[in-house]
């Protein structure tokens, strides 16, 4: 079953929060298609509770035709930062990339609880060679 027609098949407005991996279409692989967004949106409507949140994990240039999508719900985009580099067989023709989108969707506030934490940064890499840029 595909995540559309599983949407549809829960019941209407019982879904608290969402959040979706989709494929970006950034590759040249069979199954990185980009979903048909109309029909996504409309099984999101279906299954997510008015004040219900929808998180998407996105890429550029997708994030920016899935904010497009959907103006009236796009809330805000968060950036996550990654331990490590991605795309390195492409490294000589891009950067690599080090952060991934995720752009927040809702019609209502939903219930949000801020845990007041102080996070612990990632491992940081020291080197002794002044040439190396693993301290930045």
């Amino acid at each position: 079953m595909d995540g559309i027609a599983g949407l549809r098949s829960l019941p209407e407005h019982s879904v608290d929060m969402l959040l979706i991996d989709p494929p970006y279409g950034t590759t040249r692989n069979y199954w990185d298609v980009p979903l048909p967004l109309p029909e996504l949106w409309e099984a999101v409507r279906w299954a997510v509770k008015p004040s219900g949140a929808v998180l998407f994990f996105a890429q550029c240039p997708y994030d920016k035709i899935l904010g497009a999508s959907n103006l009236p719900m796009l809330r805000y985009e968060w950036v996550w930062y990654k331990s490590r580099c991605t795309g390195f067989l492409n490294a000589r023709r891009a950067p690599l990339k080090k952060t991934e989108n995720i752009l927040v969707f809702y019609q209502k506030l939903p219930l949000y609880n801020p845990q007041f934490e102080q996070g612990r940064p990632y491992k940081k890499n020291v080197s002794k060679s002044p040439w190396s840029f693993a301290n930045t």
